[in-house]
């Protein structure tokens, strides 16, 4: 079992306040109410927060309006940071956004975008996504951002990403300076020490069917048992990461890491023509100048 532990800069950038919100109390105004000052930092951990490395997965798919729907997204409101991801066709702008996949301290929820379509962001996840709080956790958040805001008009604020957060760890630990982005399932091997045969066994299953090409694996539906577990364990594991890493973390480290990832938030989305830039191979790399303003 793994053990890490909340403190007050892991869970939230903002005022707590605001995570009081419910999801029939948004209006469109709402953004007018939200807060940029940053709480006051406690160094002192505060209730272990504990997970079962070896527990099957468990999810909820959702591809429908109603009241499953509202219940998630009222979940989701209520819960400080939440663990997000997208799975589609050639994510970015000229991609399909098929599922988004999200992470609350207890379940993991998984929505059809096919099927419920512009209706999803317009019952309550737009705001979500657009309002700092909660914090989102994302790994390596650029093409997520890209196709959420050039299909569905998202702009993501509120973002931590993990692997910008690993990437600092390394440097604050003098592990060097790593020029290149460290795989999400390397990242959990490496840092959860997860001992969940299954959770490797559905990545790598998962994973040599889409390297293999099969561009319609996202758009199948139903869609198999298999591409649910690996979508769903995409964001099993991002909160504890985030914790983990950031456990003895400075407000300050923390702050710098929320610049570096509002940075990558913005790094594809606002290109004219984003192909000539992931084509370089300068597009990969992490240099210290992403992270301005640390010393």
């Amino acid at each position: 079992m793994m053990e890490a532990v909340i403190t007050e800069s892991s869970i939230n950038l903002f005022e707590p306040s605001a995570n009081s919100i419910h999801m029939s109390d948004v209006v469109p105004n709402a953004y007018s109410q939200q807060t940029t000052e940053f709480t006051q930092w406690i160094e002192e951990p505060v209730n272990p927060y504990r997970i079962d490395m070896n527990e099957r997965i468990q999810y909820t798919f959702i591809s429908e309006e109603g009241i499953p729907l509202e219940a998630a997204l009222n979940d989701i409101v209520r819960c400080p940071i939440i663990a997000v991801d997208c799975e589609g066709v050639e994510l970015g702008r000229d991609g399909l956004l098929c599922l988004i996949q999200i992470a609350t301290d207890a379940h993991v929820y998984i929505f059809d975008v096919l099927s419920l379509g512009a209706r999803l962001f317009e019952c309550g996840l737009k705001f979500i996504l657009e309002n700092p709080i909660p914090t989102k956790v994302f790994y390596d958040c650029r093409r997520d951002s890209d196709i959420l805001y050039h299909h569905f008009g998202v702009e993501l604020r509120g973002v931590l990403d993990v692997a910008l957060t690993e990437v600092f760890y390394r440097w604050k630990n003098g592990q060097g300076y790593p020029r290149f982005l460290k795989g999400y399932k390397r990242c959990v091997e490496s840092y959860l020490f997860l001992d969940n045969p299954h959770f490797f066994q559905t990545k790598e299953k998962v994973a040599a069917r889409m390297n293999a090409g099969d561009t319609q694996f996202w758009l199948q539906r139903p869609l198999p048992e298999d591409a649910l577990e690996y979508s769903a364990y995409d964001v099993k594991y991002l909160r504890e990461l985030h914790f983990v890493l950031t456990q003895y973390m400075s407000g300050r480290n923390i702050r710098t890491i929320y610049g570096a990832s509002t940075k990558f938030v913005a790094m594809e989305r606002d290109m004219i023509d984003n192909r000539v830039e992931r084509s370089s191979p300068k597009w990969a790399e992490i240099t210290p100048a992403l992270f301005a303003g640390h010393n």
